[in-house]
């Protein structure tokens, strides 16, 4: 969500998947992933010789990622993982009722 990402093809061929679309690249081309796109991306090779390539980015220490196709969110601040399908309410679970101040607010850690 945090990072933007490149990617340089030096040698042979391969497939970008970009959400839904595949596209074919090629020694010389050149792509990148701006941060908070909001589609996945992978490259794979589909051919038998090698394909060489060179990938740009930074490692922000409070990026999250999500994984569109295993709905894995990895938070890497935390250095822990989720399932995107596991989400709550930002209320679920407090009582709101309860006269400690702590235990309406969950305890919470900023």
């Amino acid at each position: 969500m945090l990072e933007e990402e490149h990617a340089y093809i030096l040698e042979g061929a391969l497939t970008l998947k970009l959400g839904a679309r595949n596209y074919v690249m090629k020694a010389g081309d050149y792509v990148c992933f701006p941060a908070g796109q909001k589609v996945g991306h992978s490259l794979f090779n589909h051919t038998d010789a090698p394909c060489r390539y060179l990938i740009i980015g930074e490692r922000n220490p409070n990026d999250v990622i999500v994984y569109p196709e295993s709905g894995r969110v990895s938070v890497r601040l935390t250095g822990e993982g989720y399932s995107k399908a596991a989400t709550m309410d930002y209320w679920e679970g407090i009582d709101a009722s309860a006269s400690d101040a702590k235990a309406r607010t969950g305890l919470a850690q900023e």
